[in-house]
């Protein structure tokens, strides 16, 4: 568990436009990516990470990437599906994995009848 409250933070995109922004963002950072799925570096992360993840990696993660990044190309949002609001939990490199859920479910739990708020969760370093 990280050191509250401050290795858990918020982006807040309030509008279409800055939704579409990130999301396109988002596909090239994608893009760039692309070799961490790729059928070599599977193959030699394939011992190390063991069965389960490399069958998420191929089966879920690897169609993730190319269907995002071919749908942005043909102007289709699937990452946020531009939302007029999206929140962006993210924490610091010494959070805990589960420690950017906590907020975002207390908030989902309290807007689970608004459906045009999109609520995204990332575990990333800034």
């Amino acid at each position: 568990m990280g050191l509250p409250p401050s290795d858990v933070n918020v982006l807040v995109l309030n509008s279409k436009l800055k939704t579409r922004a990130f999301a396109k963002d988002f596909c090239l950072y994608l893009e760039g990516m692309k070799w961490f799925v790729s059928r070599w570096f599977l193959a030699i992360m394939r011992p190390f990470w063991g069965k389960a993840n490399d069958e998420m990696f191929r089966g879920f993660i690897k169609p993730v990437f190319n269907v995002y990044t071919a749908k942005m190309k043909e102007d289709i949002n699937l990452v946020n599906y531009d939302a007029p609001l999206t929140l962006y939990f993210y924490g610091s490199p010494y959070t805990d994995p589960a420690d950017p859920i906590i907020p975002q479910l207390m908030l989902w739990s309290r807007l689970n009848r608004l459906d045009w708020v999109h609520v995204c969760l990332a575990q990333c370093t800034l």
